[in-house]
């Protein structure tokens, strides 16, 4: 049996979680797992992120997008229709629009509403409304770039590479040159128990600890930000999100892994100076 190494453990870690590994891949990682320490603590963390995203409060509907429902709808049947959709699925629309429209997130949910109205009722399932988001301009069809970073048309091949969202990111002493090339440095931080982080009476679930989560979904990439929203937000399942945005499940599980490990790692930095 092949000996997988920690930068292998970390680059797959969320298919291991998820279950999605073959077994016998599976197998490898529990073979590395018994004899690794740090590993299976990385794993521990990672699966309390994946908790904490899963539990994190979702966001208001803006009294400004109620009102653009409610003034552009002149069919009763039709406002109550956008109201329940925008009751449900506005948080999920706003994490998408603070990924691909930094500049002007309300703006583009706005302008989300409006196509969904201009369609009529059957654009109001969040499959369709992501669509109706993701278009670039009112009149373009095109889909901004999954992996385009704020650096924009100036941006490296490297910024815009989907490979180039692997766990390296976060790691860089695993792909280094010499002997320690794929093993962990140092041991990954203890955190607090878990009970103290997601305890109902724990300082940690308030603004503050999801604020850390909120700035580093900035960081991501859009795809990466959106595999995060659909599958631990919203618990989507991998193949469904992959299908809602037109990609293969591959890359969503890819993206998601890094998301999960970047996040894991702003986490770290917090809860760690906190203790």
């Amino acid at each position: 049996m092949a000996t997988l190494t920690c930068s292998r453990i970390v680059s797959i870690a969320s298919d291991y979680l998820d279950g999605v590994l073959h077994p016998e891949e599976r197998a490898e990682v529990d073979a590395h797992l018994e004899g690794c320490d740090a590993c299976p603590q990385h794993l521990v963390q990672l699966r309390t992120t994946i908790k904490i995203l899963a539990e994190r409060p979702d966001f208001v509907v803006p009294d400004e997008i109620r009102r653009v429902l409610a003034e552009t709808s002149a069919n009763e049947s039709l406002a109550n229709v956008a109201a329940q959709a925008a009751a449900d699925h506005t948080g999920h629309l706003l994490r998408l629009a603070r990924a691909f429209r930094p500049e002007a997130p309300q703006d583009a949910i706005q302008s989300t509403w409006l196509r969904a109205l201009n369609e009529g009722p059957e654009a109001f399932t969040r499959e369709r409304l992501t669509q109706l988001l993701l278009v670039q301009g009112d009149g373009d069809p095109e889909v901004r770039s999954w992996n385009d970073h704020d650096g924009g048309a100036d941006a490296t091949v490297e910024q815009l590479d989907a490979d180039a969202d692997e766990a390296e990111l976060f790691y860089p002493a695993f792909y280094g040159e010499g002997p320690d090339a794929g093993a962990w440095i140092d041991q990954p931080n203890a955190w607090p128990d878990q009970n103290r982080i997601l305890g109902p009476e724990t300082d940690l679930t308030t603004t503050e600890l999801y604020g850390v989560v909120d700035d580093a979904l900035g960081d991501l990439s859009p795809l990466q930000t959106t595999a995060v929203s659909l599958v631990d937000f919203e618990g989507v399942s991998s193949e469904r999100a992959a299908a809602t945005l037109g990609v293969e499940v591959v890359d969503l599980r890819r993206a998601l892994n890094a998301a999960r490990n970047h996040l894991r790692g702003s986490l770290d930095g917090y809860l760690v100076t906190d203790t």
